[in-house]
């Protein structure tokens, strides 16, 4: 299939779609949580957005993984550590230079995100972050967290299979790997720590996208699209229904994993499918959308608090409950769309603003950037 890439930037403009989407979904189901995901109005529609959104970005950075110093794992590891441990430790230090601040101004208490910090507990939170742990508003970002594991344990068994196999077997060795950590995941044995069993339970999506490269899996779909679209979405739904309401009374551990890694493989194929139809992968909005995923992820739970603010004073209701999170709790209507918008919008434009005055790109680069089809720099 010929690529169709943004010439001045070397961009994959599918890729860049397929994030936009990504990006906008996983903003809308959070917009909708303000309750629990299972029994929320638009629990549906949560769960079916859920399925396939993160998942997606554990894709794409598998995609574009691209291991540049294969016979120096420690070099390649600390570009990684540069590249997702660098941007995570800017927003939380951020966040967490404001804490008090936030707290001030009712966007955060002590069920929220907690109340005043004292000095001593500046050091702790200051410790905390430096070792992986978020801010309250960066909660978002422990997709980094995820990937950099994720990549350093990639990196270090393409060495192995460098030294030991001479680069061969690479895939059925990925395979074997990715099936080890998956297990690990799920088995309840493996800390919650830093989400260390979510990148583990991840791994799958990272293995997928380094597979459907290397295997151009792309050929498969190429003069189908619209079928395999359906089928994905239509499955999907299914999927999601049964998640949610389990008609035909099936519990097994085992069954509804498949099921979940089914429905998030079949939302990212579909996710990827539409994003290389012409004018979605043209369309500029999101284009810039899918190059400023970093600053929505980091931004969009406080963006938030400018629409709860504005839903306070529309039912006169006590400034108290700004520091309710990620939304209002319990109040219906069509808000969910503003929050997504303003969650959306505003962190993108203040993204592109940034770039435009040239703020460092070493400390604010997105944790995805592709040159031609494999790259992340």
């Amino acid at each position: 299939m010929q690529q169709n890439k943004n010439k001045s930037a070397s961009r994959i403009l599918y890729i860049d779609a397929a994030k936009a989407i990504a990006m906008i979904s996983v903003v809308m189901f959070h917009a909708c949580t303000n309750q629990d995901p299972y029994l929320a109005k638009k629990a549906y529609l949560i769960q079916f957005l859920s399925a396939f959104a993160m998942p997606s970005f554990f894709f794409i950075n598998g995609f574009l993984y691209k291991n540049k110093h294969i016979d120096k794992p420690a070099v390649e590891i600390w570009r990684k550590i540069k590249a997702y441990y660098g941007p995570f430790l800017i927003y939380n230090l951020v966040y967490l230079l404001l804490h008090n601040l936030f707290a001030f101004l009712h966007m955060v208490d002590a069920q929220y995100g907690n109340s005043y910090y004292d000095l001593e507990t500046y050091l702790k939170h200051f410790l905390l972050a430096i070792t992986g742990h978020r801010e309250f508003f960066s909660g978002a970002l422990w997709f980094l967290g995820s990937i950099l594991i994720l990549n350093i344990i990639y990196i270090i068994t393409d060495y192995i299979i460098l030294k030991i196999f001479h680069g061969q077997y690479k895939l059925t060795i990925f395979a074997i790997v990715t099936f080890l950590i998956i297990i690990a995941g799920n088995s309840g044995y493996v800390p919650q720590t830093m989400k260390l069993a979510e990148s583990c339970i991840n791994s799958l999506y990272f293995f997928f996208g380094i597979t459907y490269r290397e295997l151009k899996m792309n050929n498969l779909f190429e003069n189908k699209k619209k079928i395999y679209i359906v089928i994905g979405i239509i499955s999907n739904l299914l999927i999601t229904y049964n998640k949610l309401y389990n008609p035909f009374g099936c519990n097994n551990f085992v069954i509804m994993i498949g099921l979940n890694y089914v429905n998030s493989i079949l939302g990212i194929i579909a996710l990827i499918l539409v994003a290389q139809i012409s004018c979605v992968q043209n369309n500029k909005m999101l284009n810039a959308i899918g190059k400023n995923t970093m600053d929505i992820m980091a931004l969009h739970f406080m963006m938030f608090k400018i629409v709860s603010f504005a839903m306070i004073l529309y039912y006169g209701l006590s400034i108290n409950r700004l520091a309710e999170y990620p939304v209002l709790v319990e109040i219906e209507g069509g808000w969910w769309i503003l929050y997504t918008i303003v969650g959306v919008a505003l962190p993108t434009l203040f993204s592109v603003y940034r770039h435009k005055f040239a703020l460092k790109e070493k400390y604010f680069a997105l944790p995805v950037r592709h040159k031609g089809e494999v790259s992340d720099e």
